[in-house]
C-alpha cells in the first residue's frame, strides 16, 4: 500500500499482487524553469518548456508525480535526487485526463516490470506506479469520497 497527500486531499494505492506507490499534487503556479533544470535532466527539462507557461505548471507536476510514485513502488525513495533521473516516456501530445476514472499503466523505459501513469483530475495530478511481475497489467481506478 501506498499513500500521498496534498492540500484537502489524501491518494492511496493498494494492490494484492504489486508493490505499488502513488503521488498526489495539487496542480498550481510554480517556478517550473528553475525547477525542471535544478530536477530533471536536460531533455525532460526542454519538454517541460514546450507546453508555454499555461501548462508548465502541470507538465513539471506530471513528471514529478510519476517519478515519486515509481520511487515508492521501488521502495527506493527519490534518494537525494537519484530517483528523479528514472526515465519516463515523453509523449509529443499532451497527456489527457482520465474521464473514466480507470486507466492501465505503461511500462517504464529500460526498467524492467516497472509501469507508471500519471494524469491531471479535477486540479489534482496523480500518478500510480507498480512494480514486480505483471505490473503492465495493473489497472487503476480513481474513486473521489467527498
Amino acid at each position: 500500500m501506498s499513500l500521498s497527500h496534498a492540500r484537502g486531499v489524501v491518494a492511496v494505492a493498494a494492490s494484492r499482487e504489486s508493490a505499488v506507490g502513488v503521488d498526489v499534487e495539487a496542480v498550481r503556479p510554480l517556478a517550473v524553469g528553475a525547477l525542471a533544470r535544478r530536477w530533471f535532466p536536460a531533455d525532460e527539462a526542454a519538454w517541460i518548456g514546450r507546453w508555454g507557461p499555461g501548462r508548465e505548471p502541470s507538465a513539471f507536476l506530471w513528471l514529478w508525480t510519476q517519478k515519486e510514485a515509481m520511487a515508492k513502488a521501488l521502495g527506493q525513495g527519490l534518494g537525494g535526487g537519484v530517483g528523479l533521473l528514472r526515465a519516463v516516456a515523453l509523449p509529443d501530445e499532451w497527456p489527457t485526463g482520465w474521464a473514466q476514472r480507470c486507466w492501465p499503466l505503461t511500462a517504464v523505459p529500460e526498467v524492467a516490470e516497472l509501469a507508471v501513469s500519471a494524469g491531471e483530475l479535477d486540479g489534482l495530478m496523480v500518478a500510480v506506479a507498480a512494480a514486480g511481475p505483471g505490473a503492465a497489467r495493473v489497472d487503476v481506478r480513481i474513486a473521489r469520497t467527498d
